[in-house]
């Protein structure tokens, strides 16, 4: 027999009709709508939230999670938006690896290192953020991130501390510690390869190596968890991706380096505002 609460739901218009799952009849879905009820408007909106960033980081190698994570946390419950969230940069670095049409221009050293950094960070983090409230780390976060951009930390030469390859070791596991805590782990991967001299197209080949193996070490536990990607949600995120992924490689390949400098500094302040924006919001 269906709850009246339920049945209430089932009657609704087309947009907001939803099935309720057999978890759900018993209790143990508190919102069966928001789980299974996303609307084409909704639906919309994440596939754009992709295009965007899925542009910005085949164009500049950062920034697929930036307009992404606002849009899934406020459509989803918390442990289907990490998990798409993840998903969708697992298949934004797959799109970047496999499509490009010259040889990829890859720094494995530096990959490799930071990497073995960043994995114990990833279960450190884990650990903390249990222990730590989030939201104070995300307002530290985000103000250091601004002052890093301000003081042009990711243009090279701007940081002779971080040239030297032992300072990969720091600042991956800082990145692995920032995936599973704040959410935003690029931009200190990003200041450290530009001060070792990356080009912009090393810089989004080598992130993409780094991002795709955090992505897959991420990506199990979260579903251990519970998460899940609505089904409703898989073409609109897919199209967006393709459709982005394609805005971006023209946009690599044909704007000015110069113009695609500026670009990564608004997609790292923009992060660094994100970081700030979404703790203030949490803290009020």
């Amino acid at each position: 027999m269906i709850r009246p609460d339920l049945a209430e739901l089932l009657v609704r218009p087309a947009a907001r009709r939803v099935v309720a799952c057999e978890i759900c009849l018993a209790g143990g879905h508190a919102d069966c709508e928001r789980l299974h009820g996303l609307t084409a408007p909704e639906l919309a909106a994440l596939g754009l939230a992709v295009l965007v960033g899925s542009a910005a980081q085949t164009a500049t190698g950062f920034g697929i999670a930036l307009p992404v994570s606002p849009v899934a946390f406020a459509l989803l419950k918390p442990a289907d938006a990490v998990l798409t969230i993840e998903a969708v940069g697992l298949a934004q670095n797959l799109l970047v690896l496999g499509t490009r049409q010259r040889r990829l221009d890859i720094r494995g050293a530096d990959a490799a290192l930071l990497l073995v950094a960043a994995i114990p960070g990833v279960l450190l983090g884990a650990v903390i953020i249990t222990q730590v409230a989030r939201p104070p780390m995300q307002l530290v976060v985000g103000i250091v991130l601004l002052a890093a951009v301000l003081f042009r930390v990711h243009e090279p030469g701007r940081a002779p501390l971080l040239e030297r390859r032992s300072a990969g070791v720091p600042v991956g596991l800082l990145a692995g510690i920032l995936t599973t805590t704040v959410g935003i782990n690029g931009p200190p991967l990003v200041f450290w390869l530009r001060a070792r001299g990356v080009t912009l197209t090393q810089l989004r080949d080598t992130l993409a190596v780094v991002f795709l193996v955090l992505s897959m070490v991420g990506i199990p536990s979260l579903a251990a968890r519970g998460g899940s990607i609505p089904g409703a949600a898989i073409a609109p995120l897919a199209l967006g991706l393709l459709i982005g992924h394609l805005l971006g490689t023209v946009a690599h390949e044909r704007v000015a380096v110069s113009r695609l400098e500026r670009a990564l500094a608004v997609v790292l302040a923009a992060a660094a505002a994100a970081s700030i924006v979404g703790a203030a919001v949490a803290l009020t």
